[in-house]
Parts: C-alpha cells; structure tokens; sequence
C-alpha cells in the first residue's frame, strides 16, 4: 500500500498520489515493459513515476491546447494502440477538467456512435494509425491525433506540473473515466468510474478478519511485480491499474509496449521475463497455460494468481483449476463493470471455483429462485441469486453505488438493492457456506429452460481436448454444439468429443434436448469471440457461425464472413493504412 500523505485511506485522490510519488519518490518503478516487443531477450524496462507522471502532465497540457479546459467534464473519447497510454489519460482528461471514454476498438460503426450519443462525446483523441474516418462523419467533432508513447515517456523533455487541486469533498462523485460493458448479453452501455468507487478498493484493504479469514485485496505491496495483460480499455483493465500501481504501490507488467499480447507464446515469455510473481488472469487463458508441456514452471513463479470467473460467462475448467491450485494460490474473483469488485476473502486452495465473499461489507445477500438445474453427479443444487444491498455497512467497500454518484447509504431500511440476475449455489461444506459461492448461470438461461444446455457445455468443456463449447437451439429442434478445440489441435481431433462427452449426457435429457452426433461443429481454437477482458462473448460467437448452424438445419449454405476494417493492426501496419487512405 502506498505511503500518500494525501488524504486517510479511502479519501486518496488518484491523481494527487501519482504526482506525489513522482514528488518524494521518483525512482519508483510504476510500471515494466519490454525494451522491444520483438526481441524479448533484450531485457524489461522499469518505467518509473517520475516518467509516468510527467507523460499525464504532457498530455494534459496537450488537452488543454487541443479543446480546451472544461468545466463541466466535457467527455472525450479516445481511440488508440493497446498501449499505457490508456493508463495515462484518465488523470490526464481529470485535471483538465474533462473526462475521457474508452469505446473498444473491436466495437462495430453503429456501437461506437451509440456509445458516443450516450456519452455525449465532444471530441475525440486517436493514436497514431487508428483509423477513425467513418466515425467522424457519422459524428463530426474536433479531433486530434496524441503525442507517440516513447514520447510521453522522454524524460529529458519535462513538462511543467499541471497541478490537480481538488479535495476529496469536491471530487468524490466527480467522473475519473469512463468505460463500457462487454457486451456480452446486451447492448453495451457507459459505465462511469468515479473518485469514490474507485477508492473503495482502498478502504478495502483497512477491512477487519471475518471467522480468520484475511481479505484479498488488488493492492500488490509495494515493489512486487503484477502481472495483467487485459486489453487497456476494458473496464477490468483500468481498475487494476489504478489500484495496483496508483493505490497499491506495485509494478504493473501490462504486456509489450506497442501491440497487443495475442500468442501464448509470447505471455509465457513475458511472464518468465518480466520476473512478476501475482498478478490477474482471464479465465480462459489459465486454462491455455495449464494445458501447455511447461505449465508447472509458468505457475509455479507466482506466489498467487487471481482469475476472472466473469458475470455469467463461465468459469476455469476442471482441469485448468487443478493444475493451477496445485502450483500456486488461485483466487477465484467476482466483479463486474458496474459494481467493480466487492470485498472478497482469502480462499482455500481446493475452492478455485468458488468466490469467498465478505457477505456484511460488499452488501451481498442471495435470494433462493425455485429454479431446477442438476450438478454433475446428478444432484439437483440449490439456486440462489446474488443481490447486492446498499447498508451503512458496505458503502465504503462495495463501489456500485459510489458509480453512480451516491456516497452516503440509508441509515436504516428498507435498502436500495441491485438484483444481479445471475444464480448461484453454495458451498456444500455446512461450515463455508455462509460466504462462499459458486456461479451457476444467468438467470435468464434458466427461466427459458437452458439448464440442460449448460450442463452439456460443462461435460464438453472438462474435456482435455476442448478449449470452450457453446450449445444452442434454433427453429424448435435439438441442440447444436460448437466446440472450439484446444490450441495445437486440428479439427480431426473432434471426432470422438460426441462419444466421450455429449452420448453419456444425452442418457439424462429429454429427448428434444439431446444433442445428435451429427450436430457437433468444431472449429479451431481462437475462433470463438471473445471480450476484451477474454470473456466469451455468446451473442457475436452464434452469429459468426450462424449459416454454419442453418447449414446443420438444413436452413442454408455456409458461406465466407467479410470483417470490417480494423481499428488498428499493428503499429507498423496501421500508419501505412491510415496514410494511403485518410
């Protein structure tokens, strides 16, 4: 946890403790990345505070001259290369009294001009080689393109302090950034982070033991090298880095400098290089790695590794848990956009499925839903949906409500309550039970009967051979499987995942929920859409396979996808598009 003499825990303002570490401390590492992001045998670069803070004050001075200062927090949308300089901006935008909003790259046209309505946009910052043309003629607005990142980093080029001189009285339900959600089973939507949601990750860590059990927390001490590669505009992403390298004190390890870390090949390097020992992991990723020859040695560098079940899209595999729980200490952690992550309890090591909640602080209940879904021994488990409560208690530490601009609880009931639409079952161990959980399903998928569709997919996706599965009906008939493999198979190899896993399920479903063996479409791994932050994203998946499942049907002819033109490629790749057309 940082030494800030800014303010008590849970009053720090982010922006002050950056410019004053840079201050008293400017050596301090904030962050590490590769020296080249082709040669990573050249070793790590640590990027200090001083070189951190002196790139905001960069670009806000570049703002400013831009657009201008705001009064009103004037919303910005930004564009660009997954690189820190998502990490940048947010203080950057905050002292010039803006705020900034990350849409994903990966969003289609009509998402990006949906978001920009929304947020009421009145400008918009690209990085070098984003093309961004037919957003601004749907949506003309000033643009401007920001300084390189090695530029931002010079350290022989120092800006003048642009001082940020708010108080926490002022700024606590204030803008700080502004995300979105994934998308995953709706239209995505803004999501505000404000000064007091964000520092509900700080007063976590001053939180008491519950039964003898201390409280995870994202703040790494200061000096231990945190490892998170997540796309920079992702929700989950911003978080992590406000609280691991602005509260916490820790070394962020994000990735290489100027792309995107999309081959394992190159996170096991960065892993083994950047030397990190905790850090944060999509779910589905830990699975990737378990199944590598080299697993145990990747893991076994961490001290301890959180992972991301995901608000409803799934969970580690069997498999990928055991070897991961048999290396090192696997956290299991929920959270979302909206209500970022409540107050969680250190687990035991055979519980990598379940989350430890802290019930009283986070605000969290369950409420019993007479819904029907069989465990897969064949027990029916008992179903419960996670409701999140807003007491005096949990103000401090559960950051929904400080989201949305609301900083002081009732002081007495009835409490405002975020029904979550996501069920649960509990712990079978009598003596855990009160606080820890497992995620089921949405609460939707079981009120529309797809109980037997999940259980099909978890039988699939136990499998070695199986990187993730997704099962769906259309026009009334039985199921189809898509299966996506693991790494390194072909789809060959799918030919006896109906015998191994789906035959013996059939036996206990019903007749129209029995999968037939010629309804099973592997494809190779890589192929489903997957959010930012490596989360399945269901809705795209089933569309970008829709004539191959009409096909299955007899409804259609598979047919060739044409993409839309990326937002950026590679670095290289981009500029060389964005001069020859822009």
């Amino acid at each position: 946890m940082s030494n800030s003499t800014t303010g008590e825990i849970g009053r720090r303002l982010l922006p002050a403790i950056i410019d004053e570490v840079a201050r008293d401390d400017p050596n301090r590492a904030w962050a590490s990345l590769p020296i080249d992001d082709y040669d990573l045998s050249q070793g790590f670069e640590d990027i200090t505070y001083a070189a951190f803070a002196n790139a905001i004050n960069k670009l806000a001075h570049f703002i400013e001259k831009a657009f201008g200062r705001s009064d009103k927090f004037d919303t910005i949308i930004y564009l660009g290369i997954p690189d820190i300089r998502y990490y940048m901006l947010p203080y950057a935008a905050c002292k010039t009294g803006h705020k900034v909003f990350f849409s994903s790259p990966h969003n289609p046209l009509e998402t990006h001009l949906d978001l920009i309505e929304r947020t009421q946009c009145t400008a918009i910052m690209l990085a070098r080689g984003v093309y961004a043309r037919d957003i601004v003629n749907h949506h003309p607005m000033p643009k401007t393109e920001i300084p390189e990142l090695d530029d931002l980093l010079d350290l022989s080029d120092v800006a003048p302090l642009y001082p940020y001189t708010r108080t926490w009285e002022e700024a606590k339900t204030e803008p700080l950034v502004v995300c979105h959600s994934s998308g995953n089973t709706s239209d995505p939507r803004p999501v505000t982070f404000t000064h007091a949601s964000m520092a509900c990750f700080d007063n976590q860590t001053e939180l008491p033991d519950v039964d003898g059990r201390g409280h995870w927390t994202w703040q790494c001490g200061p000096g231990v090298r945190y490892f998170m590669i997540a796309s920079p505009f992702h929700p989950i992403a911003v978080a992590i880095a406000m609280a691991v390298g602005g509260f916490g004190g820790g070394i962020l390890v994000p990735g290489f400098r100027h792309r995107a870390t999309t081959e394992i090949s190159d996170v096991c390097e960065i892993i083994k290089g950047s030397k990190a020992t905790t850090g944060f992991i999509p779910f589905f990723l830990a699975d990737v790695i378990a199944r590598l020859p080299d697993a145990e040695e990747i893991i076994k560098q961490f001290d301890s590794m959180a992972y991301g079940n995901g608000s409803n899209t799934g969970t580690v595999t069997h498999y990928g848990g055991e070897i991961w729980s048999r290396h090192t200490k696997f956290q299991n952690i929920w959270g979302g956009a909206d209500c970022l992550t409540p107050p969680v309890l250190v687990a035991d090591p055979e519980d990598y499925e379940y989350n430890y909640f802290d019930m009283e602080a986070g605000g969290i209940r369950f409420q019993e839903r007479d819904l029907e879904y069989y465990d897969e021994d064949g027990s029916r488990l008992p179903l419960y949906e996670l409701i999140l409560t807003q007491t005096p208690q949990s103000q401090k530490f559960a950051g929904y409500w400080a989201g949305q601009g609301i900083t002081e609880a009732p002081s007495g009931p009835p409490y405002p309550e975020l029904p979550t639409a996501e069920v649960w079952t509990p712990h079978p161990d009598p003596n855990k039970s009160s606080y820890a959980w497992r995620f089921v399903s949405r609460l939707y998928d079981l009120e529309m009967g797809n109980e037997f569709s999940l259980a099909m997919e978890t039988a699939i996706d136990n499998l070695e051979k199986v990187q993730k599965s997704i099962v769906l009906s259309k026009y009334d008939q039985q199921p189809v499987a898509l299966v996506e493999l693991a790494r390194g198979l072909e789809v060959e190899a799918a030919s006896d995942i109906w015998q191994q896993a789906i035959e013996p399920q059939n036996e206990d479903v019903p007749e129209h929920s029995r999968i037939p063996q010629t309804h099973v479409i592997p494809v190779p791994f890589g192929s489903f859409i997957r959010g930012t932050e490596g989360h399945l994203n269901r809705k795209q998946t089933e569309k970008k396979y829709a004539s191959d499942i009409d096909a299955v049907y007899g409804r259609g002819q598979k047919k060739m996808s044409i993409a839309e033109r990326p937002r950026y490629e590679s670095i290289i790749a981009t500029t060389e598009i964005v001069q020859s057309v822009d």
